[in-house]
C-alpha cells in the first residue's frame, strides 16, 4: 500500500474531492463508475491514500455477479478505472452494491475469499502494504460517483522505546499469524493459524529520544509464551508482554519499554549487607552482591518468593524494574536431650541403649521456618562403662560398692547427661571356731594335740542369686609360737622345756570380712630337769 505517513493517530480520516458529475460520450441513463473516500475511516497506519493507489472492485446486480475485481487507481481525488477493461458502466437507479479492498490483487476472484498476507515491515513499503481495508456501498446510484467508507480490516502493534539514545534499531516480533482472508458479502473474517516472524517498521527517535516500533497484523491474541518482540542494535533483547493481548482490527495495540530500569533491593539489616542497587540501561548488566553479618548465612537472593540465585554475587540482564530479596538464616541454640533404658545396669554386666537427639529452630529473616537436627557425641565419665555406637556396655560389677557412669550428649557446645548405676555384689561372712568366737585348750609339759572346727563362709549375692564359697583365714601367735595350726583345725603343741608354765592366744583372721575368732593356749610347766652325764 502506499500511502502519505501523516502523525500517528487511533483514526485516520481520508478527505478526496467531490466526485464529478459530468459523463461525457455515454447516454444519461448510462454513466461510468468512479469512487470517493467519504466520512472518517478507522485507521491502523496513521496515513491518507496516494495517487497511483489501486483498490479492487465487485460489483453485484440483483445478487448475481456484474464486475470481478476491477482495478481503480487514485489520482488524488477519486478512484477510476485502472483500464478501459476495468470500466464499470451501470444503469442510473438499478440495484448495484459495489465491495471493494484495498491493496489491489489481481489474483483475487472469489468476492467471499480476499486472501491477504502480512510480510516483513522493517521497510515502509512492507508496512504500508500489509494492512487491509474493505468498503461497501448497497445505496441507489444518482451521480455514478459512489462515496466509500473504508474500514481497516488489520490491527496494528506498536512498541514504544522510551529514553533511547540509537542503541535499539530493529525489532521483530515472533511466532505471529500473518495470512487472512476476507469476506466483502458478510464482513467475515479469516486467520490462518500459520505463524512466522516479522520485522517491524522503525521511526526514528523523536526529541524526546523515544523509538518507535511498528507492525500490522490480521487480528489474533497475542500470547505471553510465544509472541515475544526481539530487540536488536545495542540490546539485543527479547521482550515479553505482561499479559495476553487481543488484536482488535482498526486499533492500535502499544507495547511501552522504558529503557532505565531500576533494580531494588530490600535488605534484611541484621542478616547483612548489600550492594548493586540502582538504575541500569534496559539490556545492561547488573551484579547484586551480599555479605552475610557474623551468626547469619546466606541463602539465596529471590524475587516474588522464588529463589534466583544461591550465591553471594548474582549477576543478571536487566530487561525490566526489580526488586530482590536477600535472604539469611540463623538458629536458636540446640536442644540437647538423652535417656537410657535402662538407667540401671545388673551387677554381672549388661548393657544400656542411649537415646540422644539435638534440635534448634531455624529463622530466614528473622521469620520461623521450622527445625534443624544435630549430630549428637557421647562421652563417659567412667572407663567401665563403655560406649559403642548408642549402646553402653559394664562387665560385671566384683565389688560391694555401686558405681555409676555420667553419659554425657554434646552438639554445638550444648551438653546434657543421663546417669547410669550398677549395684555392687552383696557378700556376707561366717567365721566361727567350734561354734563361737574363742576356745581355750590346756597343755602338759610335754606337748600335745587338738582338734577344733573351724568354720569360715563367704556368699555372694549377684542379681539375686546366692553363692556360699570357703573364705580363706590366717592365724597369728601373740608370742613365739610353741606350736603349729593346721588348715583342718589342728592345733599341735611341742613339749615345754621350761620349769614354768607358758601361755599364747593365736587369732585368726578371716580373709576379706576381717572377722576374727581366738584359740588361747596354755601349757604346764616342766616338773624336773634331766641331769647330763
Amino acid at each position: 500500500m502506499r500511502l502519505k505517513t501523516i502523525i500517528p493517530s487511533l483514526l485516520l480520516t481520508l478527505f478526496c474531492a467531490a466526485c464529478s458529475k459530468e459523463q461525457a460520450n455515454i447516454p444519461e441513463a448510462k454513466g461510468h463508475i468512479t469512487f470517493t473516500v467519504s466520512g472518517e475511516s478507522r485507521n491502523t497506519q496513521g496515513s491518507t491514500f496516494e495517487k497511483g493507489d489501486a483498490i479492487g472492485v465487485f460489483v453485484r446486480n440483483s445478487g448475481a455477479d456484474f464486475a470481478t475485481n476491477s482495478k481503480y487507481v487514485y489520482d488524488g481525488k477519486k478512484f477510476n478505472p485502472a483500464t478501459e477493461a476495468d470500466d464499470i458502466v451501470i444503469t442510473k437507479g438499478s440495484d448495484f452494491d459495489f465491495y471493494v479492498y484495498y491493496p489491489y490483487d489481481e489474483t483475487q476472484r472469489d468476492i467471499t475469499n480476499i486472501t491477504h498476507t502480512s510480510v516483513n515491515q522493517d521497510a515502509l513499503s512492507g508496512w504500508l502494504s500489509s494492512d487491509f481495508l474493505s468498503g461497501s456501498y448497497t445505496e441507489k446510484i444518482i451521480d455514478f460517483c459512489v462515496p466509500l467508507n473504508f474500514q481497516h480490516r488489520n490491527s496494528t502493534v506498536e512498541v514504544h522505546i522510551n529514553k533511547n539514545d540509537g542503541e535499539v534499531t530493529g525489532a521483530v516480533i515472533k511466532n505471529v499469524k500473518y495470512r487472512s482472508s476476507y469476506n466483502l458479502l458478510t464482513g467475515e473474517t479469516k486467520v490462518d493459524d500459520t505463524v512466522t516472524d516479522l520485522s517491524m517498521y522503525s521511526y526514528k527517535p523523536d526529541e524526546n529520544r523515544n523509538t518507535l516500533f511498528r507492525v500490522t497484523l490480521p487480528e489474533q491474541t497475542l500470547s505471553t509464551n510465544t509472541n515475544h518482540i526481539q530487540l536488536s542494535g545495542g540490546s539485543n533483547l527479547t521482550l515479553q508482554g505482561t499479559s495476553s493481548m487481543p488484536l482488535v482490527a482498526g486499533n492500535i495495540h502499544q507495547f511501552n519499554i522504558t529503557y532505565k530500569k531500576t533494580v531494588s533491593i530490600k535488605d534484611y539489616a541484621p542478616g547483612g549487607t548489600t550492594g548493586g542497587a540502582g538504575e541500569y540501561s534496559l539490556g545492561s548488566t547488573a551484579t547484586v552482591t551480599s555479605s552475610p553479618n557474623p551468626g547469619y548465612e546466606f541463602v539465596g537472593w529471590y524475587e516474588n518468593n522464588q529463589l534466583l540465585s544461591s550465591n553471594q554475587s548474582y549477576t543478571f540482564k536487566v530487561l525490566s524494574d526489580r526488586t530482590l530479596v536477600p535472604k539469611y538464616r540463623n538458629y536458636s541454640s540446640w536442644t540437647v536431650n538423652i535417656s537410657a533404658n535402662p538407667t540401671q545396669i545388673k551387677t554381672a554386666g549388661g548393657s544400656s541403649a542411649i537415646t540422644a537427639s539435638a534440635v534448634r529452630n531455624v529463622y530466614i529473616n528473622g521469620e520461623l521456618q521450622g527445625t534443624a537436627t544435630g549430630t549428637v557425641s557421647l562421652s563417659s565419665d567412667n572407663p567401665a562403662f563403655v560406649i559403642t555406637g548408642t549402646t553402653v556396655r559394664v562387665s560385671e560389677n566384683t565389688t560391694t560398692s555401686t558405681r555409676s557412669a555420667n553419659i554425657t550428649a554434646s552438639c554445638g557446645g550444648v551438653t546434657n547427661s543421663v546417669t547410669l548405676t550398677q549395684p555392687g555384689r552383696k557378700e556376707t561372712y561366717v567365721f566361727t571356731i567350734d561354734g563361737g568366737t574363742s576356745v581355750n585348750g590346756t597343755f602338759e609339759s610335754s606337748g600335745g594335740t587338738a582338734k577344733y572346727t573351724i568354720v569360715s563362709q563367704k556368699t555372694i549375692v549377684i542379681d539375686g542369686n546366692s553363692t556360699t564359697v570357703q573364705a580363706n583365714w590366717s592365724s597369728s601367735w601373740n608370742t613365739s609360737s610353741f606350736g603349729s595350726l593346721g588348715n583342718d583345725g589342728t592345733l599341735i603343741i611341742v613339749d615345754n622345756p621350761n620349769t614354768t608354765q607358758r601361755a599364747a592366744i593365736i587369732t585368726l583372721t578371716q580373709e576379706g570380712s576381717g572377722k576374727q575368732v581366738t584359740i588361747t593356749v596354755r601349757q604346764k610347766k616342766k616338773n624336773s630337769v634331766d641331769i647330763e652325764d
